[in-house]
C-alpha cells in the first residue's frame, strides 16, 4: 500500500532527477533542518546584525536572552545590510527590533504628525 507520502517523495526525487539536480539532494536536506529548526527551536535566537558579531558578543547576547526569557538560548548571526545598523532578533514569534533603521522609520513618522 502506497501512501501520498511515497507518491510526492517519488515525484520530488524524479523532478530533481530530471532537472539535473539529484546530487543536490544532501544540501536540500541540510537545508531544510536547518529552516525547520529555525522555525521550530524555541531557544534559537536569529540575530541579524550588518556586520558580524564576534563569539564574544554572542555569548553576552545570548546570556541577556537567557535572563530575559528565563531558558537557555542559542544565537545564530545572519547578516543583513538592509537594517543600517543595531540588530533585529527573533526569537521563535518574539521579535526585538533595535535596528537603526526602525528608528529612522519611527522619527520620520513622529515629525510627520
Amino acid at each position: 500500500m502506497k501512501s501520498d507520502f511515497d507518491l510526492v517523495t517519488k515525484g520530488f526525487l524524479q523532478y530533481l532527477e530530471k532537472s539535473g539536480q539529484l546530487g543536490k539532494l544532501p544540501q536540500l536536506a541540510k537545508e531544510h533542518i536547518r529552516l525547520s529548526r529555525t522555525m521550530m527551536d524555541p531557544n534559537l535566537a536569529i540575530v541579524q546584525t550588518v556586520i558580524p558579531l564576534t563569539k564574544q558578543e554572542k555569548q553576552t547576547l545570548a546570556a541577556k536572552l537567557e535572563k530575559l526569557f528565563k531558558r537557555p538560548i542559542y544565537v545564530e548571526n545572519r547578516i543583513n545590510q538592509d537594517i543600517l545598523g543595531g540588530m533585529f532578533i527573533r526569537l521563535g514569534d518574539q521579535v526585538i527590533d533595535s535596528t537603526l533603521k526602525s528608528r529612522i522609520e519611527q522619527l520620520r513618522e513622529q515629525l510627520m504628525v
